[in-house]
């Protein structure tokens, strides 16, 4: 099966939801009934236990848009949401956004997709995208600690700084696995510019010693962060099923 794409929501949480999870399982009742959806994980960020992370598993794009394609369906979901996220307003956002629009560039070569649409319409107080791993992410998504790192190409970045941004990417994967841990990597495809990577570990505690002992991951986080700001963070995530 192909690995179709990783929906990421990003939002302060709600203080219900630190409380209990569960109540996002409204908001998971409609999203398992959406033809194209595969798997939905949830969980706080360890850095800030603030910072909420909802990473929804699709066959492809259209299949998530066409969920809130319309407004009923829409408000319907961003309803169900709602108990879990707290307002940007009311609380500053520990983690910086990727919500503003990318700068013009040419696109990273990386990217299967062909859709030419605008960008995925996304609800206030949410930081919305999507990403096409390369390798499905489910493994590294359901470890005991998932690392999520950000990549985010600098405006006046060359088209020799992309291609060489896809290699330090590809390397990267390549020096993870082989620390045997499950990792992917993608770009977006509705956020220009945008990257994530994601690898599973048993701990945060275990990614800093692999840091520390591996001269050749240091000078790839090195070399990545010339071209892109790097924003790496982990997250205890937890499949959530539906009743």
């Amino acid at each position: 099966m192909a690995p179709g794409v990783t929906q990421f929501a990003i939002f302060a949480a709600s203080e219900a939801y630190r409380e209990n999870p569960e109540v996002l399982r409204p908001a998971q009742e409609l999203l398992a009934k959406a033809p194209g959806w595969r798997y939905t994980y949830h969980g706080l960020q360890s850095e800030d236990n603030a910072t909420a992370y909802l990473l929804v598993g699709w066959d492809d794009l259209d299949s998530h848009r066409a969920l809130i394609r319309t407004p009923a369906s829409s408000e319907a979901l961003l309803s169900a949401l709602q108990p879990a996220i707290r307002p940007r307003s009311s609380s500053p956002s520990p983690t910086p956004s990727l919500a503003s629009p990318a700068p013009s560039s040419t696109p990273l070569p990386t990217s299967t997709s062909t859709s030419t649409s605008a960008p995925t319409p996304k609800p206030p107080d949410i930081d919305l995208f999507h990403i096409q791993f390369h390798i499905a992410p489910a493994r590294a998504l359901a470890a005991p600690c998932t690392q999520i790192a950000l990549v985010r190409v600098r405006k006046g970045a060359t088209d020799r700084d992309r291609g060489r941004l896809t290699g330090l990417m590809v390397h990267l994967e390549k020096v993870v696995s082989q620390a045997r841990s499950a990792c992917s990597w993608g770009p977006s495809v509705d956020r220009e510019g945008v990257l994530a990577f994601v690898a599973g570990w048993e701990s945060p505690e275990k990614y800093q010693d692999l840091v520390r002992k591996s001269d050749e991951l240091a000078a790839i986080a090195r070399q990545i962060s010339e071209i892109a700001d790097l924003d790496v963070k982990h997250a205890r995530l937890s499949l959530l099923s539906s009743a």
